[in-house]
């Protein structure tokens, strides 16, 4: 698995199982904001707005749970 691949699966199967989340909660990713915009492009996450603070942060979360768990490799 590539290391790009390998980011995408870690950030959605931890959405997936946590819930929504930011690129920030995964500092330790490089440029973690483009894997999840790419899975917001496939339709696989959606994304919103939300203030946490004092900051306006941009959420992101499961959109198609089914093309998610494909992804994950959890349904044939």
């Amino acid at each position: 698995m590539s290391k790009r691949k390998s980011h995408k699966y870690h950030i959605l199967e931890t959405i997936f199982n946590h819930g929504e989340k930011t690129a920030t909660d995964f500092n330790y990713i490089s440029n973690a904001n483009q894997y999840m915009c790419d899975l917001v492009n496939k339709g696989i996450l959606k994304d919103r707005w939300a203030e946490l603070g004092e900051a306006t942060v941009k959420l992101r979360s499961i959109n198609d749970r089914e093309k998610a768990m494909k992804f994950l490799g959890y349904a044939d």
